[in-house]
């Protein structure tokens, strides 16, 4: 099954790639697995990776054109989620990272999404829970306007996650997934992230988290190989690397 966008004000505008390949993090087929596709029928045989999606924090609704921001960040939360489970999992803004990388008017690169919360952090989503626990340090879903608190960067350094690798082909694409990590890339103008590898009528498809809300199938979507090779490189395609290991502050 092939998905494709309408690239709707405000529901896309992830840009073409603002670094050139492999210039920012290691690439994954130099450091992990690329499982050949030999195997891969029998991976999706064995394997239940329905269960990978359990670890979307929540589908969420972009306003603008942030959907890199958005999808990075429920990235993110999927890791934490992996990592610590559901039940300690905490929401975060896409919008306390778009601030940095974007513009109100247009989009982002994945890249500079990647580095911002790498090298920055996430701040919480503002929530009541979040506002509990992180005092004024929270930030809104979609609100672009207005002064992030006085130190800020301290909460955000909790929310970061530095060890990814980029990925060049849909073979590798693949493999990340089925070795349950997710998988955050760009084409045809938007962002998303996938999180199950799938066949459907003879095609490997990826089932990707979108941030349209409740679009498609409950907020999800399916990618071919077809579809998403030639844009792997162009927009950017990032997974975890081997080490799920998030810094012990950010488990608090």
């Amino acid at each position: 099954m092939n998905v494709k966008f309408l690239n709707q004000p405000g529901r896309g505008d992830a840009m073409v790639r603002g670094n050139t390949f492999g210039s920012t993090f290691e690439l994954f087929a130099n450091e992990q697995n690329v499982i050949p596709r030999s195997q891969w029928d029998q991976l999706l045989a064995e394997h239940d990776y329905a269960l990978a999606e359990r670890y979307v924090a929540r589908i969420k609704r972009q306003t603008i054109g942030s959907c890199a921001s958005h999808s990075s960040t429920s990235c993110l939360e999927y890791l934490r989620n992996k990592a610590v489970g559901a039940g300690n999992c905490v929401l975060l803004s896409p919008l306390s990272v778009f601030k940095f990388v974007g513009s109100r008017s247009g989009g982002s690169t994945l890249d500079a999404n990647m580095r911002q919360i790498s090298q920055v952090g996430v701040l919480p989503l503002d929530t009541p829970e979040n506002r509990a626990a992180y005092g004024d340090h929270v930030w809104p879903e979609n609100q672009w306007s207005g002064t992030l608190p006085s130190g800020w960067e301290e909460t955000a350094a909790r929310f970061r996650f530095t060890e990814w690798n980029e990925i060049g082909s849909f073979d590798e694409l693949f493999s990340a997934l089925l070795q349950w990590k997710p998988v955050y890339y760009g084409r045809a103008g938007h962002a998303i992230y996938a999180v199950r590898p799938m066949k459907r009528n003879g095609q490997y498809v990826l089932k990707y988290a979108n941030s349209w809300g409740t679009w498609g199938d409950d907020g999800y979507g399916y990618d071919t190989e077809r579809y998403v090779s030639g844009s792997i490189r162009s927009y950017g395609c990032y997974a975890p690397r081997a080490s799920l290991l998030l810094p012990e502050d950010a488990l608090v």
